[in-house]
């Protein structure tokens, strides 16, 4: 009776399962695959434009320029040595002639002042040799011609001397301030080498150092705008430019502009900074684009013109350039529009 209960069991067991087979049902979880996300069109490209306008370009060489003394001398030793002593102090007035520095010198002063004793000997010697000769007529000749030997050695071995010391010695050249001391005592220096700057700060003008290129283009009598502390722009006028190749100041190439005010009532302050544009050229009413709409290939200067959907390229003719401008002098008419490079 049991056995027919657990056959009976069986029985339905192996039915279901034969029946899941049937039915093709997944014991395992199904994998779904994502549809691809829909493509997008890409944007149309950025076309930038400037447009051809009207106004005022120049061309300028912009750079600092120091306000300096009208009279400004750099002083050196003309030998190199070891600075003895330095007589001035920063700021103290000096006048012309006056000692200011001197190199160790060793016994030269003393050879210096043996030396011109001796001269002033051999000196009173010869005189008095001439006179007895003009007078008395009796003198030996050839006395008075060695009195002239010794007298011309000893001239020479001070002047010898004399020059040496000169050499050791720094003199103030101007009457003026001390502005710079560029040594101390003890230390080394080499011939020519700038020790100490004097200037007189009572009349003031402005340096402005330029590269070769730019002294291509500056010319005495060009007018400069100079920009003051107080933010005003005032008028001054270059007066000074070093020629190609020709000036020079120990031993370097000059490249140094000197500017003047126009205006004698402004007042600067020695040594000052001050942001200063040399105007080369100028033009109030000019077609003008910005330099970003230039293009240059093979010899030719032309821009992209954009009119409606259309482009078409033009050949222009160039003429002052800023930094940031140029002058259209032929090719473009103003209000039209210019592809950007």
């Amino acid at each position: 009776m049991q056995g027919t209960r657990m056959y009976k069991v069986f029985r339905l067991v192996l039915v279901g399962s034969l029946a899941l087979m049937l039915t093709g049902c997944p014991l395992l979880p199904v994998e779904t695959v994502d549809a691809p996300p829909p493509l997008l069109q890409p944007p149309a490209p950025r076309i930038v434009t400037h447009t051809v306008t009207r106004g005022y370009i120049a061309q300028e060489i912009s750079a600092l320029a120091r306000v300096a003394a009208i009279n400004e001398e750099s002083l050196f030793f003309t030998q190199r040595g070891r600075i003895a002593a330095i007589l001035v102090k920063y700021n103290e007035w000096v006048e012309p002639g006056q000692a200011i520095a001197y190199l160790e010198a060793g016994d030269l002063d003393h050879r210096h002042a043996l030396a011109k004793l001796d001269l002033e000997r051999d000196m009173l010697r010869l005189n008095r040799l001439q006179t007895l000769a003009e007078t008395e007529g009796f003198v030996n000749p050839y006395d008075l011609r060695m009195a002239e030997i010794d007298y011309e050695k000893t001239r020479l071995n001070f002047e010898r001397l004399d020059k040496q010391l000169q050499a050791i010695t720094i003199y103030a050249t101007i009457r003026g301030q001390v502005t710079a001391i560029n040594m101390r005592v003890a230390e080394t220096v080499e011939e020519f080498k700038n020790v100490i700057t004097i200037a007189d700060p009572t009349e003031l003008q402005l340096m402005m150092n330029l590269n070769t290129q730019q002294l291509r283009l500056v010319a005495p009598g060009q007018l400069a705008k100079v920009r003051l502390p107080s933010n005003a722009d005032i008028d001054a006028d270059v007066v000074q430019v070093p020629t190609a190749g020709g000036s020079f100041s120990l031993g370097q190439a000059d490249t140094t502009a000197i500017l003047r005010v126009r205006d004698p009532n402004v007042k600067l302050n020695f040594n000052a900074l001050l942001q200063t544009r040399i105007l080369i050229q100028e033009r109030e009413d000019a077609i003008i684009l910005p330099k970003a709409a230039l293009r240059e290939f093979q010899g030719r200067t032309f821009v992209r013109i954009l009119e409606g959907d259309t482009r078409r390229e033009v050949d222009v003719e160039v003429g002052i350039q800023s930094q940031t401008h140029v002058e259209i002098v032929k090719g473009l008419e103003e209000g039209q529009q210019i592809i950007a490079r």
